[in-house]
């Protein structure tokens, strides 16, 4: 059937002679759009009027991965699946460009006279917000992420060897200094430029993977990262925690 003829036949499922859709019609879309989390309010010169009634972002979130309860943002999460680019940048130690579509939300920047990676995060207003430092005195990689009055959030360190992933690195998000309270665990692809955040049950919260670019062909040690979030995962904690997994498997 070509899809001229299969229009011509829609159309006379759908459609009246005089243009409206037909009430068996309405029905039917009626269930379709219900499942999405729409109800049909009316119908006008053949249209369908549409409003969204909480059933769609209930459904998502009903099926959404658990995220623990420490946000560092709240405002930077989103009830559906969202996306965000860290964009290591050329000039400077450690600096990170973290955006929104084409906005710039905020930039870190890293001490030159430093023991270790120490980078610090500001917003567009050029207030601190969070720290990245390394501890070096630790015989494995160690970081800590830090708020603005120096307070410990999370400590993330990377094991020698997880019977999970043998040959791949990995890491254990705890909060603050307690090494039990396990925030997330992380894993890596064998390159390190793939990273899967997880929670606590093993469920993907957040993928940070690699995009190749120009930048990046050129010089290895500046990457720029694409972030996918789960429903109601902290964004912020992501991007932070994609600056840690750069710092130890892309630039360490």
């Amino acid at each position: 059937m070509t899809a001229a003829a299969l229009a011509n036949v829609l159309e006379g499922m759908f459609f009246s002679e005089d243009g409206q859709l037909e009430p068996a019609a309405v029905n039917a879309l009626g269930k379709l759009f219900e499942e999405k989390g729409y109800t049909i309010t009316g119908t006008d010169q053949g249209s369908l009027q549409l409003q969204a009634n909480g059933g769609g972002a209930a459904a998502v979130a009903a099926s959404a991965p658990k995220v623990p309860d420490l946000k560092l943002n709240p405002t930077w999460t989103s009830p559906a699946e969202s996306h965000w680019t860290l964009h290591e940048r050329l000039k400077g130690r450690d600096g990170f460009q973290f955006y929104k579509g084409g906005e710039c939300l905020w930039y870190s920047k890293g001490k030159f006279f430093s023991m270790g990676k120490n980078i610090t995060v500001y917003n567009m207003k050029d207030e601190a917000l969070f720290s990245v430092r390394q501890q070096i005195i630790n015989l494995r990689y160690t970081f800590q992420i830090r708020d603005a009055e120096n307070d410990i959030i999370c400590t993330i360190q990377r094991k020698f060897f997880h019977m999970d992933t043998p040959f791949r690195p990995f890491y254990k998000v705890t909060r603050g200094t307690e090494k039990e309270d396990v925030l997330y665990s992380i894993e890596s692809n064998f390159g390190g430029y793939v990273f899967a955040i997880k929670n606590s049950d093993g469920e993907t919260v957040c993928t940070i993977r690699e995009k190749v670019s120009g930048q990046n062909q050129a010089n290895r040690k500046k990457n720029l990262y694409e972030i996918t979030c789960q429903p109601n995962v902290d964004c912020m904690m992501m991007a932070l925690l994609g600056i840690v997994c750069d710092c130890i498997d892309n630039d360490g």
